[in-house]
């Protein structure tokens, strides 16, 4: 039976991680989501006279150093860094994996070039690739989703290659080859189908990283610019007050351990869940 047909089909509940941690994400992801539709139109509003106020109904946690809600504004930025983290790895998925596939697909020597590439990928971190976009680019929301996709590719490549090769030497594809299947509906129907499992549990894991990548750059200045609130960019502005006001940080802290927190469950979850279909099947 094809790999897809047995997860749809699988009407058992989740696993207690998987449940958990969908929790986690859609617990912040979900109120964030509102408040973001709210303000899409008009930004957090500066009151100086209400700032820094302790929490109240009106606000739950309290007020910042410029008088917005830290909950809802925390909770914004969650949606923003959220986001720019979940595009980053589509991108590299879609990428990294054609790449993989092409390479397994088309030889010897294919292979070793895209060893070669995925080796050099590595080599760069995020910040300098994302430093060197913003200096030749400016600071903004595709730069910086272009520089967490460039250093997430290469395993995105390395991870597709391999799933590939391992599909393209079983004996189902050399049947298909003899029943006269064209290599793009080899691809389609038989290839592309197997390697979904593996490559949703790597791509759980690696929003994950990204989630922490992208906190981390915009913490630095290297992310999106202001007025678009993004939790690395909230830390670094709250951390002034971690003494005499320590929520403030302890907010989008939270948030961020709850955000890579739960994603990492999510992924742990599928790759518990796909591998207890393939024991029994």
């Amino acid at each position: 039976m094809n790999i897809l047909k047995r997860i749809t089909s699988d009407t058992r509940f989740p696993s207690l991680g998987l449940a958990l941690g969908s929790a986690c994400v859609l617990g912040v992801l979900v109120p964030g989501a509102v408040l973001w539709l709210a303000h899409l139109h008009a930004t957090f509003g500066i009151d100086i006279h209400a700032r820094l106020k302790p929490p109240t109904f009106a606000h739950w946690l309290g007020t910042d150093p410029l008088g917005r809600d830290t909950l809802a504004f925390s909770l914004v930025g969650a949606v923003n860094s959220y986001g720019i983290s979940y595009l980053s790895m589509v991108l590299a998925l879609g990428l990294g994996t054609g790449l993989g596939v092409l390479a397994a697909a088309a030889g010897q020597k294919t292979k070793i070039i895209a060893n070669g590439v995925v080796e050099l990928g590595i080599a760069f971190p995020p910040i300098i690739i994302a430093a060197l976009l913003v200096t030749l680019c400016g600071a903004g929301v595709v730069q910086e989703i272009c520089a967490l996709a460039i250093f997430f590719i290469p395993g995105f490549v390395r991870l597709g290659q391999q799933a590939a090769a391992n599909i393209y030497a079983q004996d189902y594809i050399a049947a298909a080859r003899l029943s006269a299947l064209t290599p793009w509906r080899i691809l389609l129907r038989h290839v592309l189908p197997n390697m979904v499992p593996g490559l949703l549990v790597q791509f759980s894991v690696n929003v994950a990283l990204a989630m922490l990548a992208e906190t981390g750059l915009s913490y630095l200045g290297l992310g999106a610019p202001p007025p678009l609130p993004e939790l690395g960019r909230i830390l670094a502005s709250y951390q002034v007050h971690i003494y005499d006001h320590p929520h403030l940080v302890a907010v989008p802290g939270v948030v961020v351990v709850l955000l890579v927190l739960g994603t990492n469950m999510v992924g742990d979850g599928l790759r518990d869940r796909f591998a207890r279909q393939e024991h029994i099947s």
